[in-house]
């Protein structure tokens, strides 16, 4: 799979990393930017180029009293920390200038409530860590950094990275690690394991789990590391059930833990959408099992990216903030579709489908796993959309699921017709999909007359 997917090009130069500050701090392009620039800051922080200060500068500003400070007069982009972007790359990047101009001050933004209790509440806790290693000049790897488009890490390349945390005597910390495990790309797992540094460590048990290894946790990782496991078994199946679990029953009865959440459509007005005046669906998602009155944890992200299915507003959130959220389980297409579906079911404005929107799409259709129903429903809703680029991006993928054996006439009718009852679909806009991917092969025209078949049977008109 990996072989489909674009790979990230690591920052090499300081002269490199301080560019694309510079540019976060104007405009920050996507996701994979902002990673870029933690793992830059990480890996090269103790470097200088020959003229490293003249550089920095647009970074610094001197008050009347002649105090230096970090710059705060363009914080539209990086440095504005308002609940929907909490990576805290203000801190990072201060605490690194910290340690080259000892008279700076500088202020940041303190963790809100929200910070820490969202989706990326796993991050926020790893970025405290990653700050720590700044302020102690620990430079080094980030284990959870991804390697490709779409979230995706290569198991070599992340045992490369624990390895020289390991050599260079750095505290693995377990909120990196949980983001590392849940990113592993399905290819070459076994071969990395191969080149596992197996010094005593207490998660060496659980990565080599991850990598495919078959084992079980023992009595002390069923008490001190539930979530190590979790995160381990949920990149190897999304959607198994892990028997190892059953004894932490917080984790047994919440979605995405011991079980995968179902996801359901169903008809109902959203009392916290209509308060805030930005939507006015008559549709919402159901999960279960019900997650009930959850609040994120720091160490279950599996647990908080299905939940916050329900309940996250992408309307809030920057548009590289939102790439994140469908980027940190890449290997779940079911999260993904409905973080997709709200997107494009609730039809913003089109200045928001930007081309973030069309890489996020892109990933979902790459990985080779069977469709699941939310999949199926997102494509029904990507054909109905106004935007001429998503329903190709969705005709596209079903093109290749079709060639592929994943595509079910039965699965795309059904759906439509759920969708349809509940989200009036357009189906003059349905049916220009279905044409122009018989256009596409044989294969494709005689699946396309099939699921016409199938809608004549029920009645339904085609033309």
């Amino acid at each position: 799979m990996l072989g489909k997917l674009k790979p990230i090009v690591p920052i090499a130069t300081m002269k490199e990393l301080i560019d694309a500050i510079l540019h976060a701090r104007e405009v920050i392009d996507s996701s994979e930017e902002v990673e870029r620039i933690i793992d830059g800051l990480m890996r090269l922080g103790g470097e200088k180029c020959h003229d490293f200060e003249e550089r920095l500068q647009p970074l610094l500003v001197e008050d009347e009293l002649g105090v230096v400070h970090l710059s705060n007069q363009r914080r539209p982009a990086v440095l504005k920390l308002l609940g929907v972007n909490p990576i805290k790359l203000d801190q990072l990047i201060g605490n690194w200038l910290s340690l080259h101009f000892p008279a700076l001050k500088f202020s940041f933004i303190n963790q809100s409530k929200y910070q820490i209790n969202s989706i990326f509440s796993t991050h926020t806790w790893m970025m405290e860590t990653l700050v720590g290693r700044i302020k102690k000049q620990k430079f080094g790897p980030v284990l959870s950094i991804a390697t490709h488009e779409g979230g995706w890490i290569d198991p070599h390349i992340f045992v490369e990275r624990y390895n020289s945390l390991i050599l260079q005597r750095i505290r693995i910390d377990r909120h990196d690690l949980i983001l590392a495990m849940l990113r592993l790309a399905p290819d070459h797992r076994e071969e990395a394991l191969h080149f596992l540094n197996e010094s005593y460590n207490p998660f060496t048990s659980v990565i080599k789990y991850a990598l495919g290894m078959v084992l079980k946790p023992g009595f002390f990782d069923r008490l001190t590391a539930q979530a190590e496991w979790l995160a381990a078994g949920r990149a190897r199946n999304p959607g198994t059930e892990l028997g190892a679990m059953k004894y932490n029953k917080f984790i047994s009865t919440l979605p995405g833990g011991k079980k995968q959440g179902k996801f359901r459509l169903v008809r109902r007005q959203s009392e916290f959408k209509k308060f805030l005046r930005t939507y006015q669906s008559d549709w919402d998602i159901d999960i279960e099992p019900d997650p009930g009155d959850f609040k994120p944890h720091d160490l279950y992200p599996s647990i908080n990216i299905t939940v916050s299915c329900k309940t996250l507003i992408h309307g809030w959130m920057y548009p590289w903030a939102r790439q994140l959220t469908t980027t940190m389980w890449p290997v779940d297409d079911d999260t993904k579709a409905v973080h997709f579906f709200h997107i494009l079911a609730d039809r913003p404005d089109p200045n928001a489908m930007n081309d973030a929107v069309v890489v996020m799409l892109r990933n979902l259709f790459l990985t080779d796993q069977s469709w699941s129903e939310m999949v199926w429903k997102l494509i029904c809703v990507g054909f109905n959309h106004h935007l001429k680029f998503v329903q190709h991006k969705c005709e596209d993928a079903l093109i290749e699921a079709i060639h592929d054996g994943r595509a079910c006439t039965n699965s795309l009718v059904e759906n439509w017709n759920e969708v349809n009852s509940i989200i009036s679909l357009k189906l003059n806009r349905f049916v220009d999909s279905l044409r122009n991917i018989s256009r596409e092969s044989l294969l494709a025209e005689a699946f396309v007359a099939e699921t016409l078949d199938k809608f004549i049977d029920m009645g339904i008109p085609t033309s």
